[in-house]
């Protein structure tokens, strides 16, 4: 079973099973907030020690999760996107996301890389992202990053928020598969309908009561 399945399928295991063992019990009392989720704390300590980090130091070094690399249009309508585990730098994961279209293509400084930047203009890919300090670079286009950056931050947040998808549930990768599509795909239908009625395109809140 390769790496990343045998993550979802304990991390899936381990979140239907979890209420069921717990009882409703607090396993967590004092101490920080972890931004982990008590399944993907238990999760980590299990695959850490299949994988042989038998300490807490090493399990802890070790980074799980599940991570979604998003390409959308000006609109906001979601392209492309590819789930991979979180450990994935998100250069190599935008291929899967990039192959099939052409032109001008914004992104964050996440994606500064001179290999990933020339692989993209072999693909007719003009790739653009702001500039780091000890850059020179000249950036003409900085307004339309800016203006794309927030409207891609807004799609991210309704996927979250509305959609939930990190409580998928699902324990394999086809069902995984299966309901992240259809979340992506009422996201796009609500889009859709605001361009169809002339509204604002990411307003999915007032788009039942319009």
């Amino acid at each position: 079973m390769p790496l990343e399945e045998f993550i979802i399928t304990v991390f899936c295991w381990v979140e239907t099973a979890f209420e069921d063992v717990t009882a409703g019990i607090k396993l967590r009392t004092r101490g920080f907030a972890s931004r982990s989720s008590d399944s993907e704390v238990i999760t980590m300590e299990i695959v850490g020690e299949v994988l042989g980090y038998d300490g807490d130091e090493a399990i802890w070094e070790y980074y799980y999760g599940l991570k979604a690399h998003l390409l959308i249009d000006l609109r906001g309508v979601a392209v492309g996107v590819t789930v991979t585990a979180a450990n994935v730098d998100e250069r190599d994961a935008a291929y899967d996301v990039l192959s099939a279209i052409e032109g001008l293509v914004l992104g964050d400084k996440g994606y500064i890389r001179p290999r990933f930047k020339a692989d993209g203009e072999a693909l007719g890919i003009d790739l653009q992202t702001p500039v780091r300090r000890n850059m020179k670079e000249p950036r003409p286009r900085w307004w339309l990053l800016q203006r794309v950056r927030k409207r891609i931050e807004t799609v991210i947040s309704q996927l979250e928020q509305r959609f939930n998808p990190a409580k998928t549930r699902a324990r394999d990768v086809w069902h995984l598969t299966n309901q992240v599509t259809r979340k992506l795909l009422a996201h796009t239908m609500g889009v859709w309908l605001n361009l169809r009625l002339g509204r604002e395109p990411l307003d999915l809140d007032g788009l039942l009561a319009a």
